[in-house]
């Protein structure tokens, strides 16, 4: 459940025989910390635990969400949360997490129109996917910089 944040009104399963992993770093836009729990069968992980504890950067960022009670989340939750619906609408994509998949044909002539445009996004040919790109939900500003570029493209790409 590392995503889980990003989904609107997500109902996280219950059950005796399950193991729940959730980390705070990805809500955050924090996931080099790797600061994260779980939740069901504690004692069956022990033996697996990375060997290392948490690092001050990671203790600082822990005392920060107790001191914040959240607030951050509570505050910044619902706006991405606009912002995931105003890309899922234009661009047509779909997604459970703060990023989205999109199969575009072929992804590098798409990085590479899209960066003429000044955005940046990720080619997922090296994970696999020759025919997608990958981009995140940013800010109202820059995601409506991202809807006009594809709005540009499709013009001269088929996606």
């Amino acid at each position: 459940e590392a995503f889980i944040d990003f989904v609107k009104d997500a109902e996280s399963p219950e059950g005796e025989n399950l193991v729940k992993l959730r980390t705070f770093t990805k809500s955050y836009g924090l996931p080099g910390i790797r600061v994260g729990y779980i939740l069901g069968f504690p004692e069956a992980f022990k033996s697996v635990r990375m060997p290392w504890g948490i690092g001050s950067t990671g203790v600082a960022f822990l005392e920060f969400l107790l001191e914040d009670n959240f607030e951050h989340l509570r505050k910044t939750m619902p706006l991405i949360w606009r912002e995931k619906e105003r890309l899922e609408k234009a661009l047509g994509v779909k997604s459970d997490a703060n990023f989205f998949i999109k199969r575009v044909g072929n992804a590098g002539e798409v990085v590479e129109a899209l960066k003429r445009l000044g955005i940046l996004v990720r080619d997922c040919t090296s994970f696999g996917l020759p025919e997608f790109i990958r981009f995140s939900v940013r800010k109202p500003e820059e995601n409506a910089k991202l809807i006009e570029a594809f709005a540009t493209l499709k013009g001269e790409q088929d996606f």
